[in-house]
C-alpha cells in the first residue's frame, strides 16, 4: 500500500483542510521581529512511518542562529481498522537547540519564507521518561520557492522499530517559516 491509499484507509486526507483556520490563528499571534529576533515556526502535520504507524504533530516557536524555542504536541498512533484509531502514545515535545536553517532563494514572500529547520528535540510521553536525541526536520515550500524536498515534518526518534516519520504523500497539513516569530 503506498502514501495515498494509506492516509485515505487512515481517513487523514482532511486533515490539511481542518488545520487551516487552526494556523490561522497561530500565525496572527503578536510579535515582532525586532522585539524577539530570529525567524517563527508553525506546523500542523501527519507523518508516516511503516505502515500502520502514524503520527499527529503540532508545533510553534522561533529560532535564530543557535538556539530554537517553542515547542509542540505528538500522538502517535496505528491507522488500522476504522477511527478512532489506537494511540500508541502522546505528549509534547521540546526543541533542545537547532542545528540548522536553509532558506531558499527567493527566501521570502512578504512575511513568509521557506526553507528547511532542523532541530534536535526532547519528547515528553504522557506516563513515560522523556526521549532525548530525537531529530526534527521541518520543510516548508512556496511557490518559486521550493526546497526540493516533500513539505511536511522529519521525526526520527533514535532506536524507534518502526523507523522514521516521514512527511505524507500527497502532504498532510500545513507549515510556515514567518520573519515574525511568536513570543514564546
Amino acid at each position: 500500500m503506498n502514501r495515498r491509499e494509506f492516509l485515505k484507509k487512515a481517513g487523514l486526507g482532511s486533515l490539511a483542510a481542518a488545520s487551516l483556520p487552526a494556523l490561522a490563528d497561530v500565525l496572527g499571534m503578536p510579535g515582532t521581529a525586532s522585539a524577539h529576533g530570529g525567524t517563527g515556526f508553525y506546523f500542523v502535520v501527519v507523518s508516516l512511518a511503516a505502515p500502520p504507524d502514524a503520527i499527529i504533530l503540532t508545533g510553534a516557536g522561533r529560532f535564530g542562529s543557535e538556539d530554537a524555542h517553542g515547542g509542540g504536541s505528538f500522538t502517535h498512533f496505528q491507522a488500522t481498522g476504522k477511527p478512532p484509531f489506537p494511540v500508541v502514545g502522546s505528549g509534547r515535545w521540546l526543541p533542545t537547540c537547532q542545528v540548522g536553517f536553509t532558506p531558499t532563494s527567493p527566501p521570502a514572500f512578504g512575511a513568509i519564507r521557506s526553507g528547511i529547520l532542523e532541530m534536535l528535540v526532547r519528547l515528553y510521553p504522557t506516563g513515560g521518561r522523556a526521549i532525548s536525541g530525537v531529530t526534527m526536520k521541518v520543510v516548508c515550500n512556496l511557490p518559486g520557492a521550493e526546497t526540493g524536498e516533500e513539505e511536511g515534518v522529519t521525526l526520527t526518534v533514535p532506536g524507534a522499530p518502526f523507523g522514521s516519520f516521514v512527511p505524507s504523500d500527497p502532504p498532510s497539513g500545513v507549515t510556515a517559516f514567518t520573519t515574525i516569530p511568536p513570543r514564546v
